[in-house]
């Protein structure tokens, strides 16, 4: 009788556990089923292909890509605000110096991918070498992005190659190709967060940038590092959005920087630096899409979308301030 009261003793125990430890994954897989049902109950068109495809491409592919660098700078106690212009100037850029030729394909991408790190080193040598805040220079570079995207156009311009197009649109058998290009992505972050020297350095320097320079972690350098990154898969971001569209559109990109911050936040990452992971940021990608899929088909108004992505922001950070406390 005994051993059978100390056997379920250390069962409970090891329940108890568990739901503690993974507590935010329990509660991120019942949001994405409770999400998943609602949106079969809302709308009957939720369920088809042709949505799935069209959330996948539209929204989960571009936002996961920002979010990942967008992950990386706030571990380590920044904040990006410039992703969203990024991806806007690189989407006007890019069509408007391809034209459809084939053979500027490489050298047009190449160009963008280099000026979207250039503009990340930028933003981190503000913040470092400055001591300018994270959003004060970031909203800055944001402000001046976007200045230059609208004085090169304000209407449509350009268009892609169509062997760019399959960046976006091809397919792989029953899956896009774009679906194994992002798997790709979110592998390669959580190996460099968890198994490299710099994924641990921004976990320390986000945690506590005393300590970790007291230890010998180069912080300005950990933290420039960042914003290359995020500015890197930024302009990505933006080569893909043009792929899909085929066209330079200015008005790609708006709200993506709130977007991504949501998503990040949702995923668990803090705010104050120091803690945070990918897993977490593609669920974090995954509801938000829901969610605005969800509106979408209700024909919900894109104000009052703005709404609801400012009322999970404040839900997501007072439930993560009071778990830290």
């Amino acid at each position: 009788m005994a051993d059978v009261e100390m056997n379920n003793r250390v069962w409970s125990h090891k329940t108890q556990h568990f739901f503690e430890t993974h507590s935010r994954f329990i509660i991120v897989v019942l949001v994405l089923l409770s999400l998943a049902i609602l949106g079969s109950v809302a709308s009957p068109y939720f369920r088809s292909s042709r949505n799935l495809l069209n959330f996948g491409r539209k929204m989960v592919v571009v936002l996961t890509m920002l979010s990942i660098g967008q992950t990386m700078v706030m571990i380590a106690g920044g904040i990006d605000l410039s992703v969203g212009a990024m991806v806007k100037l690189i989407g006007v850029f890019s069509a408007g110096m391809m034209l459809g030729e084939q053979g500027r394909l490489i050298p047009v991408s190449l160009l963008c991918l280099g000026f979207g790190g250039l503009v990340g080193l930028v933003n981190g040598l503000i913040v470092t070498k400055a001591r300018v805040a994270p959003f004060i220079a970031t909203l800055g570079m944001m402000s001046i992005l976007r200045g230059i995207a609208f004085g090169y156009t304000t209407t449509p311009i350009g268009s892609v190659p169509k062997s760019m197009r399959f960046l976006a649109r091809g397919m792989v058998g029953p899956f896009p190709f774009a679906l194994f290009v992002i798997i790709l992505f979110i592998v390669v972050a959580c190996f460099v967060l968890k198994y490299t020297r710099f994924g641990r350095h921004l976990y320390a320097v986000g945690g506590n940038d005393e300590i970790a320079r007291l230890t010998g972690i180069n912080v300005d350098r950990t933290r420039i590092l960042t914003y290359v990154v995020s500015g890197g898969l930024a302009a990505l971001a933006g080569l893909f959005m043009v792929s899909r569209m085929g066209v330079g559109e200015p008005d790609i990109g708006e709200g993506l920087e709130l977007d991504s911050i949501t998503a990040v936040i949702l995923g668990g990452t803090s705010l104050a630096g120091g803690v945070g992971g990918i897993l977490g940021t593609v669920a974090g990608v995954l509801i938000l899409g829901l969610i605005d899929n969800i509106l979408n088909l209700l024909r919900v108004s894109s104000f009052y979308q703005l709404v609801v992505k400012g009322i999970i922001i404040l839900i997501a950070v007072s439930i993560h301030r009071a778990k830290r406390q």
